[in-house]
């Protein structure tokens, strides 16, 4: 019996988080040109939305993206959240048609993983839809999210603020906050190529140790892209500089950021405080303030709702 109602059309609302990299180690060179990795994932407050409004028949999408980081000329082979539907329909069945109103507002090519929340969000209500459960990381569905979807979609679909190490492919230890940490996550409207970023580096980072407390790597632990990245982009280095200028203007240290890092291959960079007050107010510094930002808690979660709001559509 098919789960699809064509006589009350739904709509489901979902929100999709930008992803952080707490620490990016790069561990070594693997054969196939991969890289072995140690981060760190975490997620904040800045949400793209996501609006499915169900339409006729089964198995099609259509698709607009508007918002303030909307990219210009999107091909639909590019679109992840349109790329993470046809997925679904082909792995876990029939899904309804639906027209996906996707706001953007967190940057493209930020290293904070839009797109691939987007597609994580995608997969979630479809499996939602089919009431499945969340494959393990090891299942042949996983890897094929991998391959099809991306990396940094099923570690944002599993949802949990965690250790992943491989090519990002095997999950390690939650992190548990000992006290609530803020965030400020600054773009500065410029994009280096990952593969370009990796053709630089030089130097490889040790991994995290199973006895390595997790709470010391998210305060201090390194991201190995970083000095690669500020040596092809003259505004990730920049950043940095007004970013540490704005986490240390105060006489009290205990209000100054705990670190200051690129996540993921750039382009963003954050700030960790104890404080919710004080990375706001370092987001409001000159430098700083007229770029895309977000101010506000470090998330251990990915999904603020247990799962996906659906409404019967008014006629």
């Amino acid at each position: 019996m098919s789960l699809i109602d064509t006589k009350t059309p739904m709509r489901w609302e979902l929100s999709s988080p930008a992803k952080l990299n707490l620490s990016l180690r790069v561990i070594s060179r693997r054969d196939d040109t991969y890289h072995n990795l140690c981060s760190l994932f975490a997620f904040c407050g800045w949400y793209d939305w996501l609006v499915l409004d169900q339409l006729d028949g089964q198995n099609t999408i259509a698709c607009h993206v508007d918002g303030p980081q909307a990219p210009i000329n999107l091909r639909p082979g590019e679109n992840l959240a349109v790329r993470a539907y046809d997925f679904a329909c082909k792995h876990f069945g029939d899904l309804p048609a639906i027209r996906l109103q996707l706001t953007k507002n967190i940057p493209n090519g930020a290293g904070l993983g839009g797109g691939s929340s987007n597609a994580a969000a995608i997969l979630r209500w479809a499996l939602e839809f089919h009431q499945r459960s969340l494959p393990s990381a090891s299942s042949k569905l996983v890897n094929s999210i991998r391959t099809e979807l991306g990396a940094d979609v099923y570690p944002i679909l599993e949802g949990q603020a965690r250790l992943w190490t491989g090519t990002g492919d095997h999950p390690g230890p939650i992190l548990s906050l000992k006290s609530p940490l803020y965030v400020l996550v600054v773009f500065p409207n410029d994009h280096v190529a990952t593969s370009s970023i990796f053709s630089a580096l030089d130097d490889y980072d040790p991994p995290v140790e199973p006895d390595d407390c997790l709470w010391h790597e998210a305060l201090s632990g390194p991201n190995s892209l970083q000095a690669p990245a500020q040596s092809q982009s003259t505004a990730i280095k920049k950043l940095l500089q007004s970013m540490e200028k704005a986490c240390q203007t105060t006489f009290d240290q205990q209000d100054d950021a705990l670190k200051v890092q690129m996540t993921g291959s750039g382009s963003a960079c954050f700030a960790l405080f104890w404080s919710k007050e004080r990375a706001r107010e370092a987001a409001q510094h000159p430098e700083l303030v007229r770029l895309p930002h977000y101010a506000g808690p470090l998330l251990t979660s990915a999904w603020h709702q247990p799962r996906p709001l659906a409404k019967i559509l008014e006629n």
